[in-house]
C-alpha cells in the first residue's frame, strides 16, 4: 500500500524538526567525549586549495602515507609553518 502524499506544509515542518535535532551533533551521533581534545571547526578556503588537499589526502591513503586526511595536513601545515608546536598548547 502506498502512503498518501504530504502536503508541502507538513513535509516542511517534519525537515525543519529533523534538521533541529541533527544540527550539533557530531559525526557518531554522541557528544564529543571528555578524553579527545580533538574538536571541529568550521574553515572556509578556495575551491582549488580544497580540492588539492583532498587529492593529497586521498593519495596519502593509498600509499599509506601518515596524513590521510584533510584535517591531518592543515595540522601538519600549521605546526610546519611555526603557529602550533605538535600537540603541545602554545603560550599566548
Amino acid at each position: 500500500m502506498v502512503n498518501p502524499p504530504r502536503k508541502p506544509t507538513q513535509l516542511a515542518a517534519e525537515v525543519e524538526a529533523i534538521s533541529r535535532t541533527l544540527a550539533d551533533r557530531s559525526y557518531s551521533g554522541t557528544d564529543y567525549p571528555s578524553k579527545s581534545q580533538m574538536r571541529p571547526i568550521t574553515i572556509n578556503l578556495p575551491t582549488w586549495m580544497v580540492h588539492q588537499l583532498e587529492e593529497s589526502a586521498l593519495k596519502n591513503k593509498r600509499s599509506s602515507a601518515p596524513n590521510r586526511s584533510v584535517s591531518a595536513l592543515i595540522r601538519l601545515a600549521l605546526i610546519e609553518s611555526g603557529v602550533l608546536a605538535g600537540n603541545v598548547k602554545r603560550e599566548t
